[in-house]
């Protein structure tokens, strides 16, 4: 794991540094009153005891070698809570996608009939993303996030709300590791162990693929 948090080039801090980001958690969880009206609600988020996410390493079985997934527990951190709560309201459905091997033969079937004389020849590939979590580029799927919510017509002062918590979700990561205390940089992504990693992925995933196939071809690709 030290050989993982050199080659992020994660730099050790003291615990000091984690203070200030406990605070501003409070801070913008308390200014909030748009997308959190009730008092009660605002406090439930917060979590009274906040401890620095740890950092473990899950051995890959099915990878030869004795290669490592880096995941670090984010339970008790400043911003659980409040992760999971965002995650929950976000409710981020992709464009495209499908859950299962049965939902993806009945949209091929729906495309098929749909595009008809475009289909001769298909090919179905797929692709794997290797390290997806911590290699999101934050600001595009943040600025994507946005975008999808005027999409819906959401009040200007939610998104705010929303934007600015989300914010302090994303821009600390610190975590602990053998006693010690490390701070990734700001380009990092999202730590496996996030509330917030799965709509993330999913957001930036929709992004991409909006990026690379709506563009007017003549024939669909499904995603």
């Amino acid at each position: 794991m030290r050989a993982l948090l050199q080659s992020s080039s994660a730099v050790e801090v003291k615990i000091s540094k984690f203070n200030p980001h406990v605070r501003e958690v409070r801070k913008k969880v308390h200014e909030a009153v748009n997308i959190l009206p009730k008092k009660k609600d605002r406090l439930a988020i917060l979590e009274p005891n906040p401890r620095v996410p740890r950092l473990f390493g899950l051995q890959k079985l099915h990878n030869a070698g004795t290669s490592m997934r880096p995941v670090i527990s984010t339970i008790s951190s400043p911003t659980y809570k409040l992760a999971a709560y965002l995650s929950d309201w976000f409710k981020f459905k992709p464009g495209k996608g499908v859950k299962n091997s049965v939902d993806l033969v009945e949209k091929l079937g729906r495309e098929e009939r749909r595009l008809g004389h475009c289909i001769t020849n298909g090919v179905l590939l797929s692709f794997d993303v290797v390290g997806l979590y911590p290699n999101i580029p934050l600001k595009q799927t943040v600025q994507y996030t946005r975008t999808l919510l005027l999409n819906v017509n959401t009040p200007e002062q939610i998104i705010e709300d929303f934007m600015s918590l989300l914010g302090v979700c994303l821009e600390t990561n610190i975590c602990g590791f053998d006693g010690e205390f490390f701070k990734f940089p700001e380009d990092i992504g999202v730590p496996m162990g996030s509330p917030l990693s799965p709509p993330m992925g999913e957001i930036f995933m929709d992004y991409l693929e909006q990026e690379i196939f709506d563009v007017g071809n003549p024939c669909d690709v499904l995603v």
